[in-house]
């Protein structure tokens, strides 16, 4: 049997039936361009180096605050340092500890809106030894009552991760020997 879920729809449990639900991602790149969006820029990086991944936002229509989480494979990645960039009228403040997930907040000085688009903050890395060469992403997260405006109304977000490849070349290394 197939069920069929529209928006709005309720099932109750019933302990006889079970309910899988699959969910497909349609992006649709026009829509995403205008979109608020906070992202996280791709980079490469080998094992045992260190690596700089900047968090952005662009499209920004107005905010008085933000908060989300960083997300990040500690068995692959250490993070060591993070620097806050003068984007808004005061710097984003983080977690105490370098711990995934890692609490990026803000918060408007004045409580107005601030509609600036740039780097948030550039999180340094260390990639760690013996770690096997692949993509590995950096996820950012929020709760939807965690990005908002002065009237104090959620701004919806797009949240576009990012991707360290790690490999195990040697700088310098052309055919891999």
């Amino acid at each position: 049997q197939t069920v069929i879920y529209r928006a709005g729809d309720t099932y109750k449990e019933n302990a006889s039936k079970t309910l899988y639900a699959v969910w497909e991602k349609v992006e649709n790149p026009a829509i995403n361009e205008k979109m608020p969006t906070l992202f996280v820029s791709d980079v490469a990086s080998n094992v045992g180096s260190t690596v700089t991944v900047d968090i952005s936002i662009k499209n920004n229509p107005g905010i008085t605050a933000f908060s989300f989480a960083v997300d990040y494979p500690t068995e692959v990645m250490t993070l060591k340092n993070v620097e806050y960039k003068t984007l808004f009228s005061s710097k984003a403040t983080g977690s105490k500890d370098m711990e995934s997930p890692y609490i990026i907040s803000w918060f408007s000085p004045s409580s107005e809106d601030e509609a600036n688009n740039g780097v948030i903050a550039t999180l340094t890395f260390e990639i760690k030894e013996n770690v096997t060469a692949g993509n590995y992403e950096i996820n950012l997260s929020y709760d939807e009552n965690n990005i908002f405006n002065s009237a104090y109304t959620n701004i919806a977000f797009v949240v576009e991760n990012g991707v360290v490849t790690v490999s195990n070349n040697i700088a310098g290394d052309v055919n891999n020997d």
